[in-house]
C-alpha cells in the first residue's frame, strides 16, 4: 500500500508519463502478437489463416524477424544518445511530443505495408520515435521523485507497461478476429494488417496527454553543459571514481544484456509457434499471464530495494532470468513453456525498475538524460547485434544436434551464458551509493 508520503511523491508528471507509457504499449502490445504472423504472410509462408493449417514453418521467417529487431535497435540507439543529450539542455516535453507524433504516423503506415523491406524500414522509423520518447521520459521520471521513493515510482511506471501488455495481446487477437469474421478478410495479409491501426488509435491520446506535461526546467542550459561534445562529457569527468566505474560497468552490462536479450527475443516466439503453439489466441494468453506475473512482482521488489538496497534485488532477479532463458528451448509442452516464460518476464520486471533507480541514484541530475540515453543506446546496440546472431544460429542449427542436444538450443544457451557474465560484472564492480554520502 502507498503511504501518504508516497502518494505525495506521485507528481503530475509521473501520472502523465505512466498514462503515456500505458497507452503506447497498449497499441504496440496489440500489434506485437500479430507481427510474426504478418511477417510470415508478407513472405508468403502463411497463405492461409493460421487456425486453418496443421503446422506453420515459422523458422522460415526467423531471419526477417531478426532484421526487423536490428533495424529498430539501430535507429533507437542513435536517437537514445541524441535524445538524452538534448533533453538535458532543452525541455524534455518537446522531444516526447515529437516522438509520440511519429508513433501515430508509423501506426498508419503499418496498416498498408506492402513488403518485408518496407516493414523493416517502418521498424527503423519506429526506433527513431522510441529513442526520442523513452530515455527522455524515464530520465524525467527519475528526476521527478526523491531517491527514497525512486524505485517504487519507476516500478509503477513499469506496472503501467505490464497492464498494457496484459490487455494488449487480447485486443490484438480481438482485432484480428474482427477482421476475419466481421470484415470478411480471409487473406492472412489483410487480416493481420488490420490490427496495426491500434498503434495510432492509442498513440494519439498519448500524444494529447503529453501536451499537459509540466516543464521540467530542461529549457535552461544546465550546469552539465550545452550542445557540444566537450560539454557532453563535462558532467562525466566531474563524477567520483566509484560513480564513473559503476556507470561504465552499467553501460558494458547494457550492451552485453542487449546482445543476450536480442538473441532470445528474436527466436523465442518463433520457437513457440514452430514447436508448441500456433494459435495466436493461445500465444497471446501466454504473454498475458506472464505480464500479470510481472505486474504482481514489480512493486514489492522495488519497495524492498528502497528499504534494503538495490544490488541484492537485481542480482537475485538476474539469476532467475538467465536460468529461465537457458531452460526455454528444453520445454516441449505449453504448460512448461508458460512457467519458464513467466519466470523470465517476472524477473525482468523486478530488475528493470530497480536497476534504473540505482542508475539514477548514481547520476547527478545535470546529466541524467545523457546517462539514461547512453545506457539505452548501449543496450540497443547489443539488441541490434543479438537478433542477427540469434536468428542466424537458430536457422542454421535448428535441424542439427549440438553436444547431443537439439541445435536450436545453442542460441538460447549462448544468451543465458552472456547474461551470467554480466551478472558477475555487476556484482563485482557496481557500487551502490550510500544515501548519506552519495558517490557522485
Amino acid at each position: 500500500m502507498l503511504g501518504v508520503s508516497s502518494i505525495a511523491s506521485l507528481s503530475r508528471n509521473v501520472i502523465i508519463l505512466c498514462l503515456v507509457n500505458f497507452l503506447v504499449i497498449l497499441g504496440f502490445g496489440a500489434f506485437n502478437i500479430i507481427r510474426p504472423y504478418l511477417v510470415l504472410a508478407l513472405k508468403g509462408v502463411l497463405t492461409e489463416l493460421p487456425e486453418e493449417v496443421a503446422s506453420i514453418d515459422a523458422g522460415e521467417a526467423v531471419v526477417e524477424m531478426g532484421l526487423m529487431m536490428s533495424a529498430f535497435m539501430a535507429t533507437r540507439s542513435i536517437m537514445s544518445i541524441v535524445g538524452g543529450w538534448i533533453g538535458d539542455v532543452i525541455e524534455r516535453k518537446k522531444l516526447i511530443i515529437l516522438g509520440l507524433s511519429l508513433y501515430v504516423v508509423v501506426g498508419l503506415l503499418y496498416g498498408v505495408v506492402p513488403s518485408i523491406n518496407m516493414l523493416i524500414l517502418l521498424r527503423a522509423l519506429q526506433g527513431v520515435a522510441s529513442g526520442l520518447v523513452w530515455p527522455v521520459a524515464e530520465a524525467l521520471l527519475a528526476d521527478t521523485v526523491p531517491s527514497e521513493f525512486r524505485a517504487r515510482a519507476i516500478s509503477i511506471y513499469v506496472m503501467a507497461s505490464n497492464i498494457a501488455r496484459i490487455i494488449g495481446p487480447s485486443i490484438g487477437v480481438v482485432a484480428y478476429t474482427f477482421a476475419v469474421h466481421f470484415l470478411g478478410f480471409k487473406d492472412p495479409l489483410n487480416a493481420f494488417r488490420t490490427p496495426t491501426v491500434l498503434i495510432s488509435i492509442f498513440s494519439l491520446p498519448a500524444l494529447i496527454a503529453s501536451l499537459t506535461i509540466k516543464g521540467d526546467g530542461g529549457g535552461r542550459i544546465r550546469s552539465g553543459g550545452g550542445l557540444s561534445l566537450r560539454d557532453y562529457f563535462k558532467g562525466f569527468s566531474q563524477l567520483a571514481a566509484k560513480a564513473r566505474r559503476s556507470l561504465i560497468v552499467i553501460f558494458i552490462n547494457g550492451i552485453s544484456n542487449g546482445i543476450a536479450m536480442g538473441i532470445f527475443m528474436s527466436i523465442a516466439t518463433v520457437y513457440a509457434i514452430e514447436y508448441i503453439v500456433k494459435d495466436p489466441a493461445l500465444l497471446g494468453g501466454l504473454m498475458t499471464i506472464a505480464s500479470i506475473a510481472g505486474l504482481i512482482s514489480a512493486y514489492p521488489a522495488s519497495w524492498l530495494s528502497d528499504k534494503i538496497g538495490r544490488k541484492p534485488v537485481v542480482i537475485a532477479s538476474m539469476i532467475i532470468s538467465r536460468t529461465s532463458i537457458i531452460l526455454y528451448p528444453f520445454t516441449w509442452d505449453f504448460t512448461t513453456l508458460t512457467l519458464i516464460y513467466i519466470a523470465r518476464v517476472a524477473a525482468f520486471n523486478i530488475s528493470r525498475p530497480v536497476m534504473q533507480a540505482l542508475q539514477a541514484d548514481i547520476t547527478p541530475k545535470t546529466i541524467m538524460g545523457r546517462v539514461f540515453g547512453l545506457q539505452q543506446a548501449f543496450s540497443n546496440i547489443g539488441m541490434f547485434v543479438g537478433p542477427i546472431i540469434g536468428s542466424y544460429l537458430y536457422y542454421e542449427y535448428r535441424k542439427t544436434t549440438f553436444l547431443n542436444m537439439p541445435g536450436l538450443t545453442l542460441p538460447f544457451i549462448i544468451s543465458g551464458l552472456i547474461g551470467y557474465i554480466t551478472l558477475i560484472l555487476f556484482a563485482l564492480f557496481v557500487s551502490e551509493p550510500d544515501k548519506k554520502n552519495e558517490i557522485h
